[in-house]
């Protein structure tokens, strides 16, 4: 991926995190294609928006727009 996608994907994702007040983190990793797919179809459904990112992306992301990461999650 070229650094101007990227840096495409970061300025969408800051504009996302400035726009919603709550969001959720997960790691879907060990989830297979079939529970992956469930969980979009849910999402879908409940009208969630499903956003896949990569860490480092969101990570500059949450720079960029000034938001405290460690106060935003919590576990």
């Amino acid at each position: 991926m070229r650094r101007e996608e990227k840096n495409a994907i970061i300025d969408s994702l800051t504009e996302r995190l400035k726009e919603y007040s709550h969001f959720y983190l997960t790691d879907t990793a060990e989830l297979n294609a079939a529970v992956t797919s469930d969980l979009r179809r849910m999402c879908f459904k409940n009208d969630i928006r499903l956003v896949v990112v990569k860490n480092t992306l969101l990570k500059r992301a949450f720079e960029q727009s000034g938001l405290n990461l460690k106060n935003s999650i919590r576990f």
